[in-house]
């Protein structure tokens, strides 16, 4: 089980400022649904690439962040000391 973290912030380049829409935590089976979730939740909410502000974050059941998954839907995986998730 995996959580993804989704917020929106104001795009400076349309005058916005600070949190449209306050930090969620997600569910998710693995990273392939964590991205459809990100995919979901801009589609849903009509973000641009300067609304999605941090890259959303990809959480294992222990509590390790192992990536991030930018706007268009790429997910980052953080190296660890073995080099692989």
């Amino acid at each position: 089980m995996l959580t993804v973290t989704l917020e929106s912030v104001g795009n400076p380049d349309h005058g916005q400022h600070g949190v449209l829409i306050p930090l969620q935590e997600i569910e998710v089976d693995d990273v392939d649904v964590a991205r459809a979730a990100c995919r979901s939740f801009i589609v849903k909410n009509d973000l641009g690439s300067g609304n999605w502000g941090v890259n959303a974050g990809v959480v294992r059941a222990d509590g390790e962040m192992i990536g991030q998954i930018s706007y268009n839907g790429r997910f980052w995986p953080i190296p660890t000391e073995g080099g692989s998730l």
